[in-house]
């Protein structure tokens, strides 16, 4: 079996919904991730959850010992940029790991295994190609594309590493051109089925990116390993999609107490129990009519802002 290993890099308060995402890590047990934070809170941290406390400013000279140049990392959302660099600086702790990745937190883990399998891996350098999630070859060749492949006119790596702002450099940024947009021009072998359900920000209900077989999920349902996107059909039927992760970007999540690690629903706009409640549809959808009235008003007030 090939091993894997995904990077976490996280300066600051880890969220509340931080245990949610331990626990389906804990039912990946043939993939190792690794946590490198600057929080000491306790949580229950499975055995292939690798634990590491360093500083801000720790993590801040781990990337700086591999470059040449002066880098800017001033704020922790900065580190978003310097994602495709965790292979070359955290590469000892990737010694006898054939892949290595990063992902978020702010996901649920399905049964990884069933989607990348040894076939799949064997085919393919990279795999994925959003910030969320993106997993390499590790290969010292691979590892270093970001500074070693030309940048055609996108993003250039020493640009990014020198700014203060986010440029988006570990996926598309599609106005000016991410890592997977110069991955994608030097024809680098890319998998890049969409698996996962990425739902979408803008809306309280779960409307999900990519997936015409998801444009609407009434709630999200983990079973012992295995993460499953459902669907509301007629006569109480319900449509269980196999998915390898949901990505709740940028949601409020509320857990429920005495929460069952091994059984639970994410139900819209961003509530975690152990089962789902029809007597609290009508709330919900109060909740969701919410979400998407204050999503609307904060628009109308960035372009008051930018009017004025």
């Amino acid at each position: 079996m090939k091993k894997i290993a995904l990077i976490v890099v996280w300066a600051g308060k880890l969220p509340d919904y931080f245990q949610i995402w331990l626990y389906s890590c804990k039912n990946n047990p043939s993939i190792d991730f690794y946590v490198f934070t600057d929080d000491r809170t306790e949580y229950e941290y499975p055995v292939n959850v690798k634990y590491n406390f360093y500083s801000f400013e720790e993590l801040r000279q781990k990337f700086r010992n591999i470059f040449p140049f002066e880098i800017s990392l001033e704020r922790p959302y900065k580190f978003c940029d310097y994602k495709p660099a965790y292979g070359e600086a955290f590469s000892s702790y990737l010694k006898g790991y054939d892949f290595w990745g990063y992902c978020d937190i702010d996901l649920i883990w399905g049964n990884i295994r069933k989607f990348l399998t040894d076939e799949v891996l064997e085919d393919y350098d990279r795999f994925f190609t959003r910030g969320h999630c993106s997993i390499f070859r590790n290969d010292e060749k691979i590892n270093s594309y970001y500074r070693t492949l030309s940048a055609n006119g996108h993003l250039d790596y020493k640009m990014v590493y020198q700014s203060d702002k986010p440029w988006c450099f570990d996926e598309w940024a599609t106005h000016c051109g991410g890592l997977s947009v110069i991955l994608k021009e030097h024809n680098i072998p890319t998998y890049d089925e969409p698996m996962m359900a990425d739902i979408d920000v803008a809306h309280g209900r779960f409307a999900i990116h990519r997936r015409e077989d998801l444009k609407k999920v009434d709630y999200f349902a983990y079973s012992r390993g295995n993460l499953y996107a459902c669907q509301m059909k007629k006569k109480d039927e319900i449509k269980q999609t196999p998915i390898l992760y949901c990505h709740f970007q940028k949601r409020k999540i509320k857990l429920a107490d005495n929460l069952n690690a091994n059984e639970f629903v994410l139900l819209p706009p961003g509530e975690i129990r152990n089962e789902d409640d029809p007597k609290n549809k009508m709330f919900r959808s109060i909740k969701i009519l919410y979400f998407d009235l204050v999503i609307f008003l904060k628009k109308v007030w960035s372009r008051i802002r930018a009017l004025s």
